[in-house]
């Protein structure tokens, strides 16, 4: 599985993330999904957005 992060120094809070290109809205990965392979990206921004990782 590949991880790639906008991340800059000061870019440390995720403001979304997907999973092989669909929307990944939860902190949680399924063991049989990182067992498979593919893309995880991560939007990074210096501001919290609260509402992800809600559902």
């Amino acid at each position: 599985m590949n991880f790639y992060r906008t991340a800059i120094k000061e870019n440390i809070y995720i403001q979304s993330a997907t999973l092989n290109g669909k929307p990944l809205n939860t902190p949680k990965l399924k063991w049989s999904d990182v067992i498979k392979g593919g893309e995880l990206v991560y939007e990074m921004g210096n501001q919290p957005n609260e509402n992800w990782g809600k559902e």
